[in-house]
């Protein structure tokens, strides 16, 4: 059979577990399809779950299937008829053995014959990811979503089948091109081609062997010794993903670099860049910024730090015992990222403990043993029960100022791990650590607050450089603004709070001098 003109079975399922036994199938997308670029006729769609069973959040997150969206569901039963009255018309059409192309096969196999209730399939499954793994060693990802950026196209971030399907039918294209060039011409010669054993790399072709990419080497080699911005670009023009550099060369040229010990995910980005784009600034804190705002205006798929989301700010009264979204006279005190250490400071103030086991521990813990590190706490500090929430937080700013060297932020926690076992003193140290961060956190929130109107001056590459900040935002040199909002927050966003934080951060790095404008 022509691999080119050969009419097959792409498909692809959604299920809630990896195997039957201990799952369903949610969803189930078919096509039938050639090498050929025409438009492809999905068939299929979700499959109702069992009475009373739900779906697994990790599932919800990466597919975006609700309950809700069952409501109008195929039955099991339904599905399978229908699958099975396309494979009659593709075996009426001439192929009495037809071919099943799937992308890790391994996995959809058993779904498959669950589904139809057999030990053996009626019709052959072809598996694009081993093909890939032989015709093309060296991209950087084989997985569904690399190879079809390898191949010039996006699919979403969301995983669903029926996008699935079209994805496996541009890698059969693709896969088809290569087989083609090594003489492959049947379904029968890519059988054969599987089957074949691996020739064994020498030591010498291990150690020298790299990645193919898409991106024009002499671009890269080309890249500017400058501070700036980077941008991964798929083919479709797409931005992947946006970095900064102290050096646009020599970061970008990184991620060109090694095969061993690489991030997947970052591989995955890299098999799907075709192009890049930079940016240089007249230094790497400029840089820094321009990362934080460019993330939240192109939102790049592969970045997951300074995207906006369904993020928002906090802001707290003088005591501490409401909040707000939004600052004022009422809640001055901010600005707090939600779910920050000061939330979890007034857990413990208040008494609410199976909160904050939730929130701060992150396992059952014995209620002896939690007892026994209260007991603990009180006897190293004191008894604070009685203490208001901005009590608590003085004591905790006491703290601080007596652990110099420590360097907990807002945003690091601490977990105990499940493998670890919970004792009086790890619960003491617990509480203790979450009294350091709640008055890091509160002094940051000063310092941040102090950069919105700020004059800052450093040293970089044996230049000094200057930035004029003005309510949150940076201005050019012999710009000028005299407006000012009270409170200092308002109308600034998540956007600002993060510029400002990134400032901070950068700013903490090199010896500088900082005015603030009052």
């Amino acid at each position: 059979m022509d691999l080119q003109t050969t009419k097959i079975l792409i498909l692809d399922c959604q299920t809630t577990g990896m195997r039957p036994s201990v799952g369903s199938l949610l969803e189930l997308a078919w096509a039938v399809a050639d090498a050929g670029e025409g438009e492809l006729n999905i068939q299929g769609g979700l499959v109702a779950l069992p009475e009373g069973e739900d779906i697994p959040s990790r599932v919800r997150e990466i597919t975006g299937i609700r309950l809700s969206d069952l409501a109008g569901a195929c039955s099991k039963e339904e599905i399978r008829e229908a699958f099975l009255t396309s494979l009659a018309s593709l075996m009426e059409s001439g192929a009495s053995r037809p071919v099943a192309l799937v992308h890790y096969a391994q996995f959809e196999e058993s779904w498959l014959r669950d589904l139809l209730c057999v030990d053996s399939l009626p019709f052959d499954v072809i598996c694009t990811h081993r093909i890939s793994k032989k015709l093309f060693p060296t991209v950087p990802s084989r997985n569904i979503r690399g190879l079809t950026g390898y191949f010039g196209l996006r699919i979403g971030e969301i995983k669903r089948a029926h996008q699935h399907v079209l994805a496996t039918q541009l890698i059969w294209r693709g896969l088809v091109s290569g087989l083609l060039e090594r003489g492959i011409t049947t379904v029968g010669g890519v059988r054969e081609f599987l089957a074949e054993k691996p020739v064994k790399a020498s030591a010498k072709t291990s150690r020298t062997s790299s990645y193919e990419y898409r991106v024009d080497r002499e671009k890269r080699l080309a890249l500017p010794d400058k501070p700036g911005i980077y941008k991964m670009i798929a083919k479709s023009g797409e931005i992947l993903y946006v970095g900064k550099a102290t050096s646009l060369k020599d970061r970008v040229n990184s991620y060109f670099r090694g095969k061993k010990g690489r991030d997947p995910r970052k591989l995955e980005m890299m098999a799907q860049v075709w192009d890049l784009e930079v940016t240089e600034c007249e230094s790497a804190i400029e840089a820094a910024l321009l990362e934080s705002d460019e993330i939240k205006r192109l939102n790049p798929p592969y970045n997951v730090s300074l995207k906006e989301g369904q993020r928002s700010l906090l802001y707290y009264s003088r005591d501490f015992s409401t909040e707000s979204l939004v600052q004022s006279t009422e809640h001055p005190v901010g600005p707090f990222r939600r779910f920050n250490a000061i939330e979890h400071l007034r857990l413990f103030a208040e008494g609410l403990r199976e909160d904050l086991i939730h929130n701060v521990f992150y396992q059952p813990i014995e209620n002896g043993i939690l007892e026994d590190g209260y007991t603990l706490f009180e006897e190293k500090h004191g008894d604070l029960s009685k203490k208001t929430n901005r009590e608590h937080l003085a004591y905790a700013l006491k703290l601080l100022r007596s652990h110099e060297t420590e360097t907990e932020t807002e945003t690091e926690t601490e977990t105990v791990s499940e493998s670890e076992s919970v004792t009086a003193d790890s619960v003491l140290e617990k509480i203790e650590h979450l009294y350091l961060r709640a008055a890091a956190a509160y002094v940051r929130a000063k310092e941040i607050t102090k950069l919105l109107w700020a004059d800052v001056q450093w040293s970089e590459r044996g230049e000094s450089k200057f930035l004029k900040v003005r309510g949150g935002k940076l201005l050019k040199t012999g710009e000028d603004s005299s407006l000012r909002t009270t409170p200092p927050w308002s109308g600034l966003a998540i956007s600002d709070y993060d510029r400002m934080s990134v400032l901070l951060m950068e700013i903490s790095k090199v010896d500088h001098e900082i005015e603030a404008l009052r």
